[in-house]
């Protein structure tokens, strides 16, 4: 039952990715993770400790209709879509080189930001930034991964 509940959810979502255009592909993240103080269920004093993600990627893709979907791999091998797992995706807007998108997932208390950029060595990267206020992990990161390209 679980695999044909999974092939019809899939199948609703291939068209979609099949009409979508890649605008970035970036690797793996890395930056800084805070940790606030919270008892028992996590740090017993604020912290800010170096993060990565090794092996991760992040795809920024738009549609025919222009609107944009972030497409992931994470630490563990996990790939997916933000708008299929339920979020939100906002295009905030683009200034030269440059692209804003804000992913909120209003089901487990996640907001996250990128902004796609070609640097001033003419290299594309994405900064982005994740706020989990959710009942699981309460914590902010910021990151930073290099792209492939991007194609503002």
């Amino acid at each position: 039952m679980f695999k044909l509940a999974a092939l019809i959810a899939l199948s609703a979502w291939i068209p979609e990715v099949a009409n979508a255009r890649e605008i970035a592909v970036c690797g793996e993240s890395e930056g800084h993770s805070f940790y606030p103080k919270l008892g028992l269920s996590s740090a017993n004093e604020d912290r800010w400790i170096p993060d990565r993600i090794t092996g991760g990627r992040i795809t920024l893709t738009e549609t025919s209709k222009g609107e944009h979907d972030i497409f992931y791999a994470n630490a563990t091998g996990a790939a997916g879509s933000a708008k299929n797992d339920g979020a939100m995706v906002t295009t905030l807007g683009s200034v030269g080189d440059s692209l804003g998108v804000l992913v909120a997932y209003p089901d487990t208390g996640q907001i996250e930001s990128y902004a796609f950029i070609v640097n001033a060595d003419g290299k594309a990267e994405v900064m982005w930034t994740v706020n989990r206020y959710g009942p699981l992990v309460r914590k902010v990161s910021a990151f930073k991964a290099n792209c492939s390209f991007f194609t503002p």
